[in-house]
């Protein structure tokens, strides 16, 4: 559990992990998208040496600071960067294989661990 949020990403199957990169100002967008393949394999690649399985993969899509009150628009990750270039990021679909570990539970805790994503086997 992370700042309140259960994970469900077993649930659905997987999540959506953002990879940001910067590009200057004087790329134009024909060069990005020529180099775009380059730049998800190298992210997927870090991804799968991290232990996860990549289902799909969108973008580059270029980040913009969101405004206040307006969905879907802008990076949920938001951060400043150098003013002479542009912020973009690829997404991943991911997930990764469960891991199993043996312990002993309490019958009263079985409730709060499923509640955190866990599965118990026995």
């Amino acid at each position: 559990m992370k700042d309140g949020i259960v994970d469900r990403s077993l649930e659905q199957g997987g999540y959506w992990e953002h990879i940001p990169y910067t590009v200057p100002d004087s790329v134009t967008e024909d060069r990005i998208e020529f180099t775009a393949p380059k730049y998800r394999n190298k992210g997927g690649e870090t991804l799968e040496s991290l232990g996860f399985v990549i289902h799909e993969v969108q973008g580059p899509y270029r980040c913009i600071k969101p405004v206040l009150g307006v969905a879907d628009q802008g990076c949920r990750k938001w951060a400043p960067h150098e003013p002479d270039r542009h912020r973009y990021h690829i997404g991943y679909w991911v997930s990764r294989r469960p891991v199993e570990h043996m312990m002993d539970v309490p019958d009263a805790a079985v409730a709060a661990l499923e509640e955190t994503g866990m599965r118990l086997t026995e």
